[in-house]
């Protein structure tokens, strides 16, 4: 499992399948089943298993019923297996999480060269960066790698020592960056802070005052950043706005239509019919056709165009340079998005903020949230108290999405993207109140509270349920079940030192 998580589905599977028959095999049943019901622990957290069987008994759904069990059958797998099992050795411990951040930084650095367009597969955008699963779970199993590397550094740690963990982090951060999750940053904040408020109490008052004013200034730095990749809006006197182009031909503009791409008006300065001679004479692909993520040609030029302050016309496409043309032809549609990373998904969240005045969601990764959160409500509040039941979570979102009359097309109207949504609509506020409780009893019990390795990976977990259904997918499942495992039932008493 160490390597399958971030290089192959296929590994992630057999893991499962290995551990269960090893169990089977290693010694009587009666005996492993005795030593799991000792396990208070383990059988708390299997409950979340049972919940998802109880909820089969009101269910009409069957087919994704059976899907859904299987998907989260490692849920029941490894606090039975781990938790009837002896604890490994501290040594065995180590290499299972350095085996599992070399394989991630193996992947980081796929990510890196499929970034500068080094990759076997096509890559459209950000998304296909990452070279074997979901860019955000990819994103979280980066941030895991990110906590081990720190806490594993040792109290004195060679030279040579230091400068690899640097390295390593380097790849890490850059990959990361360079798949644009925002969340995976804020993961990585958000646990250095509870970090060094741990750390604060062995800090003098000198060294509270200056780690406290590196915090301050650091937000301050980074809320210039954004506040800078925000563009200003062009203003509009549209008695000066020219009437023809530099060829005599007659100007469109259209002041009441506020989109922009760079804080310039798409819809000013269009002469369409000149822009099109000129893009043919350049040699650029039909007019009518798609680029090569799906866009329309025309539409991309158009905010290309509009992106680098140039009309609409034929002066603005000669303007053009042959970087810029094979730009436009693979539906890059801002000249700005060639940096990538998470400048890029500033601006493109600020456009998609521009999208929403107009009421526009579809392709709008946060705004479609709200409206996935807003539907996920709505079938809370017809079955508050227990849910739909476990196979029925899918057709009740079908049916709200047609009450509601959404304004998101088909392919857009997909699940909550938050677990506890997803748990509360499918379980009611009993189910919903089980899970958490069966979450973090467990951690509590086993004394985890005090492991940065620990709850920085249970931080990262939790997040990352109010933005995905982390649960909803065999990758995302394999994430939590085998951290969450090996940190309570694996993880050795005798912690290594770099764990104090």
């Amino acid at each position: 499992m160490a390597i399958g998580l971030p290089t192959s589905m296929f590994l992630m599977s057999l893991s499962s399948i290995l551990l269960l028959v090893n169990w089977f095999f290693r010694q009587p049943l009666r005996q492993s089943w005795a030593a799991f019901r000792a396990n208070e622990s383990a059988t708390v957290f299997a409950a979340i298993y049972l919940l998802h069987i109880f909820g089969s008994l009101y269910t009409s759904d069957t087919t994704f019923l059976l899907n859904d069990l299987r998907i989260k059958l490692p849920l029941l797998i490894y606090p039975v297996v781990l938790g009837s099992s002896p604890r490994l050795q501290a040594r065995t411990y180590g290499i299972l999480l350095w085996v599992f951040t070399a394989s991630t930084l193996f992947a980081s650095t796929l990510v890196i060269a499929a970034f500068f367009g080094w990759s076997w597969k096509p890559i459209t955008d950000f998304r296909s960066f990452s070279p074997f699963i979901s860019h955000i779970r990819f994103s979280l199993l980066i941030c895991v790698a990110v906590f081990w590397l720190i806490d594993s550094v040792p109290k004195k740690p060679s030279l040579l020592r230091l400068l690899g963990h640097a390295l390593a982090l380097v790849i890490a951060l850059i990959s990361l960056n360079f798949l644009q999750n925002v969340m995976g940053f804020i993961i990585l904040a958000l646990a250095f802070f509870i970090w060094a408020m741990g750390r604060s109490t062995t800090l003098n008052r000198v060294q509270r005052r200056i780690a406290l004013s590196a915090v301050l200034i650091g937000a301050m730095a980074l809320t210039w950043y954004t506040y800078r990749l925000i563009p200003v809006r062009d203003s509009i006197d549209v008695a000066k706005l020219p009437v023809k182009t530099a060829n005599g031909n007659p100007y469109i503009h259209e002041p009441q239509k506020i989109f922009t791409e760079n804080g310039h008006h798409i819809f000013l300065y269009q002469s369409v019919d000149e822009m099109e001679r000129a893009w043919y004479n350049r040699g650029g692909a039909p007019f009518d056709s798609l680029t090569r993520t799906g866009g329309d040609v025309r539409a991309c030029l158009m905010r290309y165009l509009t992106s680098k302050n140039l009309p609409k016309d034929s002066l603005g496409v000669w303007s053009l340079s042959e970087f810029d043309i094979q730009s436009i032809e693979s539906g890059r549609t801002n000249y700005r998005f060639v940096e990538g990373g998470l400048a890029q998904r500033v601006r493109t969240l600020y456009r998609e903020y521009e999208n929403y005045q107009w009421g526009i969601f579809d392709g709008s990764s946060v705004l479609q949230r709200y409206i996935y959160a807003k539907t996920a409500w709505n079938i809370i509040h017809q079955h508050f108290w227990f849910g739909v039941g476990t196979g029925d979570l899918q057709k009740a979102f079908e049916k709200q999405y047609q009450k509601d009359q959404t304004p998101l097309k088909k392919q857009f109207q997909l699940r909550a993207h938050n677990q506890y949504l997803s748990i509360w609509a499918a379980f009611g506020i009993f189910g919903l109140l089980l899970f958490v409780v069966a979450i973090l009893y467990p951690f509590a019990a086993e004394g985890q509270a005090k492991s940065f390795f620990s709850v920085s990976f249970l931080l990262c977990a939790m997040i990352s349920f109010l933005a995905e259904d982390t649960l909803e997918t065999q990758a995302g499942v394999s994430f939590f079940i085998f951290f969450y495992g090996l940190v309570l039932w694996a993880k050795p008493k005798l912690t290594p030192p770099s764990e104090n």
